[in-house]
């Protein structure tokens, strides 16, 4: 018994941390987005320039290449809520 009450906890807490999580990854994309522009008007448009912006510049290629898309996973999630997982009982997760 301590083991399904323990078990719907733990995915209660996993839900509620979804929006957050979904919300840092936009954040980061959006801020990570908006240093790249301002990366690229330093280097006359184009990928040449110093270190730093050229670096400014991948890095958010990167971020939207391989980080970002997990944002997508998330939107049912964060759509749909946790109503459902509160009309299963304990006994019902566990099997």
């Amino acid at each position: 018994k301590y083991f399904k009450s323990s078990l719907l906890k733990h995915h209660r807490f996993r839900l509620k941390n979804i929006p957050g999580s979904f919300f840092g990854l936009v954040t980061g994309g959006y801020l990570l987005s908006k240093s790249a522009i301002a990366a690229l008007a330093q280097s006359n448009g184009d990928n040449s320039g110093d270190e730093f912006h050229i670096s400014r510049i991948a890095i958010a290629q990167f971020y939207a290449n391989q980080i970002m898309p997990q944002s997508l996973g998330l939107v049912g999630a964060v759509m749909s809520g946790d109503s459902t997982l509160y009309t299963m009982s304990p006994e019902q997760m566990a099997n």
